[in-house]
């Protein structure tokens, strides 16, 4: 435990809501890990469209962002509501936050992603790559209405800034975390390697934690069995962007479709900028993803 790590600054939130039953989850979520300093920005984005449906999608976006404000503010935070209209969702949410200075955007999850549901999750894919800030994204198994156990699964290359997040939802919460490592062979250089890894990841931390070590056959099968008794799991986002059809990476999707828990997937900001290449291949697959979905959008009819 050590008294002298920065601590993670999140007094600036831009929520994203789109589903009535998501958002009061997310403005609760938002609300256990902020102070009562922080301000709550809740924003509906609604696409252009043509006119009279259109503005009834922003009518019903502004309301539900009415709704949720005045939730936040039972919550004794301070929000302010945004509705806006755009082409495109993702940007304007990007340009938001940039507006904003926010220190977090937290989304709403619904879907396990497979090839063909991809664009559905496309504005994910986005704020993810482009975010200029911590992206917290959020899957919820049921009302969440309080936070007293947290599993924290860890790897060799965990993200210094989702220690800082994690330790701060530990303190704003006071709920007991639990670092967890699932090793594949049960040798005793493993267990001592992976020993030694949970406490180094300790001492990023100013609240206490628990350690465990799991053998399992896979990491996804022994994260669900560590889960079991958990209220959240806070993951991090481990994209496999070029080859493949995960949006977050191959164990966190699965983790996060097969848990019984809720789920907070947590990407920090970019330092490094993507290689051009990555965005070639990532924008190919998109174009065949899409095609393929309209295509069998079609198919249907018949």
């Amino acid at each position: 435990m050590n008294e002298e790590k920065i601590t993670y600054q999140c007094e600036n939130v831009l929520i994203t809501v789109s589903n009535p039953k998501n958002a009061t989850n997310l403005v609760r979520l938002a609300a256990m890990i902020t102070t009562p300093r922080a301000t709550l920005h809740v924003l509906n984005i609604t696409k252009s469209t043509y006119l009279i449906k259109g503005s009834r999608e922003w009518r019903k976006g502004s309301q539900l962002v009415i709704k949720a404000s005045h939730y936040a503010n039972q919550l004794n935070r301070i929000a302010m509501p945004l509705a806006k209209t755009s082409t495109s969702i993702s940007k304007s949410i990007i340009t938001t936050s940039k507006e904003l200075n926010a220190d977090l955007i937290i989304l709403g999850w619904f879907s396990y992603v497979t090839p063909l549901s991809v664009e559905s999750s496309e504005i994910i894919d986005n704020v993810l790559r482009d975010s200029p800030c911590d992206t917290a994204v959020c899957k919820f198994r049921d009302n969440i209405l309080k936070i007293e156990k947290i599993l924290i699964p860890t790897t060799e290359k965990i993200d210094e800034r989702t220690l800082m997040f994690a330790d701060h939802i530990l303190k704003q919460t006071g709920a007991t975390g639990e670092l967890i490592h699932v090793v594949m062979k049960s040798s005793e250089s493993e267990q001592k390697k992976a020993q030694k890894l949970l406490e180094n990841i300790a001492e990023n931390f100013v609240c206490p934690v628990n350690k465990r070590i799991i053998t399992s056959r896979s990491v996804v099968e022994g994260l669900i069995k560590a889960s079991e008794k958990e209220d959240l799991i806070l993951i991090e986002a481990n994209p496999e962007w070029v080859f493949n059809e995960f949006l977050f990476g191959r164990i966190v999707d699965r983790v996060a479709e097969k848990t019984q828990c809720s789920v907070v997937i947590f990407e920090a900001r970019k330092i490094s900028t993507p290689t051009w290449s990555k965005f070639f291949f990532r924008g190919i697959k998109r174009k065949i993803i899409i095609f393929l979905n309209k295509f069998l959008n079609i198919f249907k009819l018949f």
